[in-house]
């Protein structure tokens, strides 16, 4: 019988998922000194995009559920690094904004990406970079796809 070995590391969802636990844990180290995690810098990016946003549109825009986006924000107000206050409009609906210490951490976690960002496109070179984004793009499609 010859049946072909399987090794699960070959897999392309184990090698990005082990990717994604590295990169998550290099951020952490280097966003530490900040007390801020990766997930809480990527709410706070959506801040300085926008002021005045729910959950719920944070949510949409990260491409998490609302009750993890929940957790950061009540972990960021817990810092003084953003600020909650109610819809004057809808008394239900929370509104989110940076403080001006957030704003400040923000950009300069914000700068610190965008610096690591560039260092990952000269790596690679810019093909391959391109190449990489489409592709892991097309993972996302084929998975929603599926859904």
């Amino acid at each position: 019988m010859n049946e072909e070995k399987i090794n699960f590391k070959d897999f392309l969802t184990f090698q990005i998922g082990v990717l994604s636990r590295d990169l998550s844990r290099f951020f952490n180290n280097w966003f530490a000194e900040y007390n801020v995690t990766i997930g809480q810098a990527l709410v706070m990016y959506a801040l300085l995009d926008q002021e005045d946003r729910s959950i719920k549109d944070i949510a949409q825009s990260l491409e998490l559920d609302s009750p993890a986006v929940s957790r950061l924000v009540d972990r960021l107000l817990k810092g003084n690094l953003i600020t909650r206050k109610e819809d004057r409009e809808d008394r239900r609906a929370l509104k989110i904004n940076l403080t001006e210490e957030g704003e400040k951490i923000a950009r300069q976690l914000l700068a610190k990406s965008a610096a690591f960002n560039r260092l990952l496109r000269e790596k690679l070179g810019e093909e391959k970079f391109k190449i990489f984004q489409e592709g892991l793009s097309e993972i996302k499609n084929a998975l929603n796809f599926q859904e």
